[in-house]
């Protein structure tokens, strides 16, 4: 894995070590082929869950439609086909997006479509937009089934479906993709609610937009009403009819309406089970598994959702905030439980038109602020929607019933982190041994595999307070310890001067100023923006509010780095702060390294390169843990680094009760150990051929007397590029001649 040459081979290889391989399906390839066309498909005894009516005037409307459509005067670029500028914008598109080697049913790769000569692509997919036709090898998908977290794998209903479309076909709607996106973003077809598959929209933008809500619910001293609502298969139940309906009074007609039409009506699936193929079925509704205009397509079938201005309806700075979206997770929101219920009466209205099914049961409405002595009876359909304390909201778990509403998520991502260390480490060590895995490979599945759990939230929930960042610290030191093989009586700040790796209290920080930087860029119409704005005015309060947490966050490294107000703030001053905490967090260990007696041995080290130049770095992935191959080697030298040498009892320079060595009525110091114990004959000849090993390099040229010249004769060796491995293997032996190995 070391000597990856990318890093796709590293996580291919990573994947096959983990034993990763698909498994074979427990479920039969009939029944899986039923339940995936059940569930691509209209849903049976519609009667007494939809609008008849509207169904059928819908469907005649459809009828009514000519298979070629004028296109809208209104989005002059609907009318025009693709030019070369639109082919290389795709393939740009590509290679910024990582995608395997698979083919669909017509065995076209996209390697193979960027091998392709523009010009030839471009007279294809613009044919298949003038005739309003499609390859019939590109009609056909392949679907299978990925097993759902937490479900039972016997059953059909323990899978989700995973499509595997025309490569081709996926680059021709990716071409559509990105001209409706043009067309919405420039004419604001999507309303501001909605989050999802949006470029420039961040995923946690809902819930910072949520947290100043229930920051100012608790500043006003309101509750706040929020229902969390479960559309039941929503992607798979999206109506065809209803869509070209509301991209017909868009206007968004003509060229790719009509191609699309005929796209939609001509799909056909086979489901892959264990190397069988099903027959070929139809979806008759739902928009197109795994296809890259598919969210775009959702996201405007959503976006005739509008919910009335009520009474009891919140708002950030004058900006009514009734309901969130995020692609299908939405939220209601309310001050009242009236309001709340008006809300859900409309939101179940708009649903049976569209021919949507709320599923009640997994829906969820959380108060926050004071409770009530008697809870609301919340119902959506007639059903009553659970009334809970905790809910996972885009990831992030909210909670009603604690001081802090992220106390819960602290915790989750805590367990998720420690986890997924535990797994990765014992995963490798089954192949490598113990305290055997190469560091820069540990490094950097710590950083893909747990780093990005510990930094979770770090944008919306500046960590103000101590106990939960406490416990992220107590898990990042843990991991670094594992790492390198240290135990619990290292010295903490070497482990990220070592590896340089940010202490995860200023790398959380950092991220928060990196958000802050994005939102402080929004327009004003986006709500995350008018959430910031709010936040401040809280702050201003001396209310609970991001802004005040992110506040207190900087002060406690730097009164100095305080915000200003956002009318003065500027993203230059964002900048300083963000490179500030990054420069501070390194300085705070390196600085306690400096001062730190244990630390002696190698302060105002140099570290070298491969090219011969050497440098001051305060915090870096140290040579030593990449250059010397031998892992009890690297660790032994590690360990006395750190100080984490406990069972040979080194006694210091300056240690106020020193040991005897165990060969000469010397103090046992590191010093004398290594280059000034004569009582040993072991280990003068092991010193002996230390000394001719390294003297190639210049580092030593007489005999080591005073404990001075020692110190620097340790020093020199640790930074050579060279020299560092066999002093790694001398100190490895002499230890081992100091001590027993078990005592180890």
């Amino acid at each position: 894995m070391e000597a990856s040459a990318n890093s796709g081979a590293f996580w291919s290889l990573y994947n096959r070590l983990r034993g990763s391989s698909e498994l074979s399906n427990p479920v039969g390839l009939e029944e899986l082929t039923g339940f995936f066309a059940e569930r691509m498909n209209p849903v049976a005894d519609s009667e007494d869950k939809f609008d008849m009516e509207e169904m059928d005037r819908v469907q005649t409307w459809l009828a009514s439609l000519p298979p070629v459509t004028e296109a809208g005067a209104s989005f002059p670029s609907l009318q025009q086909l693709f030019s070369l500028g639109d082919v290389e914008r795709g393939k740009a598109h590509l290679k910024r997006s990582p995608h395997g080697k698979a083919s669909g049913w017509d065995g076209v790769s996209y390697a193979t479509i960027m091998d392709l000569d523009n010009a030839r692509l471009l007279h294809l997919l613009n044919e298949c937009l003038k005739t309003r036709s499609i390859p019939n090898a590109w009609n056909s998908t392949l679907v299978g089934g990925v097993p759902k977290k937490g479900k039972d794998r016997r059953k059909p209903d323990g899978y989700r479906p995973v499509a595997l479309e025309s490569c081709i076909l996926r680059f021709l709607t990716l071409l559509i993709h990105l001209r409706f996106t043009d067309v919405m973003a420039e004419n604001d077809i999507l309303p501001p609610s909605q989050n999802g598959f949006r470029a420039g929209f961040r995923t946690n933008n809902n819930c910072f937009v949520l947290r100043t809500l229930v920051d100012k619910a608790f500043a006003e001293g309101h509750p706040l009403y929020v229902a969390f609502v479960d559309i039941s298969n929503a992607f798979p139940s999206t109506s065809h009819a209803v869509l070209w309906e509301t991209l017909y009074d868009y206007g968004m007609t003509g060229v790719f309406f009509d191609w699309l039409r005929v796209l939609y009506a001509t799909m056909t699936y086979h489901v892959s089970v264990n190397g069988q193929i099903s027959k070929e079925f139809r979806s008759l509704c739902g928009v197109l598994a795994g296809d890259p205009l598919s969210p775009t397509l959702w996201n405007i079938f959503l976006s005739t959702f509008r919910l009335d201005i009520d009474e009891d309806d919140v708002n950030l700075i004058h900006r009514f905030v009734s309901h969130l979206e995020h692609a299908d997770d939405m939220a209601i929101i309310s001050s009242s439980p009236e309001g709340l219920q008006r809300h859900l009466d409309q939101l179940h209205s708009w649903c049976t038109a569209h021919f949507l099914q709320v599923n009640a049961a997994k829906s969820a409405v959380m108060i926050f602020g004071t409770l009530p002595s008697l809870f609301p009876d919340i119902r959506m359909g007639g059903e009553a929607v659970p009334i809970v304390s905790q809910w996972t909201y885009i990831g992030v778990v909210f909670e009603s019933t604690r001081g802090n509403i992220f106390q819960a998520y602290y915790e989750k991502i805590s367990r998720t982190a420690m986890s997924s260390f535990q797994a990765m480490m014992c995963g490798l060590e089954r192949y490598t041994g113990r305290h055997k895995v190469p560091i820069r490979v540990a490094k950097q599945l710590y950083t893909a595999l747990v780093d990005c759990h510990l930094i979770a939230g770090a944008d919306i929930c500046p960590d103000a307070c101590t106990a939960p960042l406490a416990e992220l610290e107590r898990i990042q030191i843990a991991c670094l310890r594992r790492v390198l093989g240290l135990s619990n009586h290292c010295f903490r700040a070497f482990l990220f001067t070592e590896t340089g790796l940010l202490p995860i209290r200023f790398r959380r920080v950092s991220l928060c100023l990196r958000y802050l930087k994005y939102l402080f860029t929004l327009d004003p119409t986006f709500y995350a923006r008018v959430a910031l704005e709010e936040s401040e005015r809280l702050s201003g309060l001396m209310c609970s509010s991001w802004w005040g947490d992110l506040q207190r966050c900087l002060v406690s490294i730097d009164p100095a780095l305080r915000l200003p107000a956002l009318k003065d703030l500027s993203v230059a001053d964002i900048e300083h702060r963000e490179k500030a905490v990054a420069r501070a967090g390194v300085d705070s260990v390196a600085g306690a390294v400096e001062d730190s007696r244990k630390c002696y041995l190698f302060r105002g080290r140099q570290e070298p390169s491969k090219d011969g130049k050497s440098s001051v770095q305060k915090a870096c992935l140290r040579h030593y843990l990449t250059q010397v191959a031998v892992p009890r080697q690297r660790r032994m030298l590690t360990r006395l680094l750190a100080d984490d040498l406990r069972p040979l009892g080194f006694s210091r320079l300056d240690s106020s009760e020193p040991q005897q060595c165990s060969f000469c009525p010397h103090i046992d110091t590191v010093e004398h150990a290594l280059f000034q114990c004569w009582g040993s004959a072991e280990l003068v000849l092991l010193r002996a051929h230390f000394f001719s090993q390294v003297g190639q390099y210049g580092i030593f040229d007489g005999d080591v007397v005073s404990d001075e010249e020692a110190v620097v004769t340790f020093r020199d060796s640790l930074s050579h590029w060279e020299a560092v491995r066999p002093l790694a293997s001398f100190v490895y032996k002499v230890c081992m001649q100091l001590k027993q190995p078990e005592a180890l």
